[in-house]
């Protein structure tokens, strides 16, 4: 029993050695603190192990004569200071939660932990900061753009090395989006796209401007327009099975390769044929309409038939708008057979100002066939036609004047005589005329017809 009580005794002695022992060293420490501030110009070694001296005494509770505590209206401080200003180790606290905790070199914070710090970048966006400070600069913890979004990690001027965002402006293709993920070198690495409406519309792996994963009602420029794409991505481009939406429809469901249709079904998808532009519904494989389909112009149905490799191979058109047909300056209309992308079978086409041919065509070409009101020369015809030249007998019609001619196969071969008819109205004002609507006949030649 007395072994034990001795036991215990000098242990509390011991104990009570170690506490003297330890108050010395502050005091030794506190002393060192008060004659060894460091002259320095820089923030040096030197000084680092100064102010680590300063956060043993700080946390003993031991004071030394340039350890100081202010308090204001606005803040306190605790901390050591030399020539009237924050020098070695200090606690500064505002009101408003804001905190710089660690160590001051000449009134400036320099390294150690602050929270909810606010400061503002080069473009005046405005941020609060709460993390570690190493020599000045912000090198982990939160950074906040004030009612915006955050950014957590690792930071080398002033950039997010390596961490998260949350809410992150980003912008592809013109368009501006809120990401959320990891990054690295303040670029995104892995995470998710939000549009304007925060809704989901990628989600997947960045490398740069390029991103491979899952899109969602993600809009892109494709063929020449802006479409929304739903599907898998590879390199910022439709890969694999997808679906391109021209507002709340899809109108292109199939499978993609690099930004290629492969194959797939088209609702009145936007195609370029025969250089124009169309609405089309049905197959498309390799990029190129094939199989069965449908072409709309104004949501008018113009032409329906069968597609080999983006050739109409046969089909049959109505009403379907095609240029320079004879006359460079007409626009024209079409009904009627096509084969191979031709015009090719019985077919009607039309003007705009009720000037039309008809007849049999072969290969692009009206092998027989007859014209009213078209224009050949400047000049309107009216009869037959082959290979697409006036041929046997017509006449042109020149205001009140029909020249009644004969071609063969676009050569004039013989004026058969003029007819001019009179208008009645203006003969009633002719007092001298008594044959009135009378045709007159002339057979002198009109030139300049072909």
């Amino acid at each position: 029993m007395s072994q034990e009580f001795n036991q215990q005794d000098l242990q509390k002695e011991l104990n009570e050695l170690k506490q003297k022992i330890e108050q010395l060293q502050l005091s030794i420490l506190s002393d060192e603190i008060h004659n060894e501030i460091p002259n320095e110009d820089t923030y040096s070694e030197k000084f680092i192990e100064y102010c680590t001296k300063c956060k043993s005494l700080f946390d003993s509770g031991k004071k030394s004569s340039n350890y100081l505590e202010i308090e204001e209206s606005d803040f306190k401080y605790k901390g050591f200071i030399s020539n009237d200003k924050f020098h070695g180790y200090g606690e500064l606290k505002y009101n408003n939660g804001k905190q710089l905790l660690g160590n001051w070199f000449k009134g400036e914070f320099y390294t150690g932990s602050i929270v909810n710090f606010e400061t503002k970048d080069k473009y005046y966006q405005y941020f609060k900061i709460t993390g570690d400070v190493i020599n000045k600069e912000f090198r982990k913890g939160i950074k906040e753009c004030i009612n915006d979004y955050t950014l957590e990690g690792e930071f080398s001027n002033g950039l997010l090395v390596k961490g998260i965002a949350n809410k992150y402006k980003l912008t592809f293709e013109g368009m501006e989006y809120r990401y959320y993920g990891s990054m690295v070198n303040n670029k995104p690495l892995e995470g998710e796209l939000y549009d304007y409406n925060n809704k989901l519309v990628f989600k997947g792996k960045f490398d740069n401007e390029l991103f491979t994963g899952k899109a969602s009602n993600y809009m892109i420029y494709w063929k020449d327009d802006n479409y929304y794409y739903t599907g898998d991505m590879v390199n910022t481009k439709p890969h694999g099975e997808g679906e391109i939406y021209y507002g709340v429809e899809p109108v292109l469901k199939g499978k993609f390769e690099n930004g290629d249709i492969l194959k797939g079904y088209a609702n009145k998808f936007k195609v370029i044929w025969d250089k124009k532009g169309y609405k089309y519904i049905g197959v498309i494989v390799n990029n190129k309409l094939h199989g069965e389909g449908e072409l709309y112009y104004n949501d008018e149905l113009v032409l329906k038939g069968k597609f080999e490799d983006g050739v109409l191979v046969k089909g049959y058109a109505k009403y379907l708008k095609i240029y320079n047909y004879l006359n460079k300056y007409y626009t024209t209309f079409y009904t009627g057979d096509i084969v191979n992308d031709k015009l090719h079978g019985t077919g009607t086409i039309v003007g705009m100002d009720g000037n039309s041919l008809k007849g049999e065509f072969e290969n692009g070409v009206l092998v027989k066939g007859e014209a009213k009101n078209w224009v050949i020369n400047d000049k309107y015809y009216y009869g037959e036609i082959k290979n697409d030249k006036p041929h046997n007998k017509g006449y042109f019609k020149c205001g009140e004047i029909n020249i009644h001619v004969e071609h063969s196969e676009g050569v004039l071969t013989n004026i058969i005589n003029t007819e001019i008819k009179t208008n009645e109205a203006n003969e009633n004002n002719k007092a001298n005329e008594t044959d009135k609507n009378k045709k007159k006949y002339y057979s002198e030649p009109i030139l300049n017809l072909v």
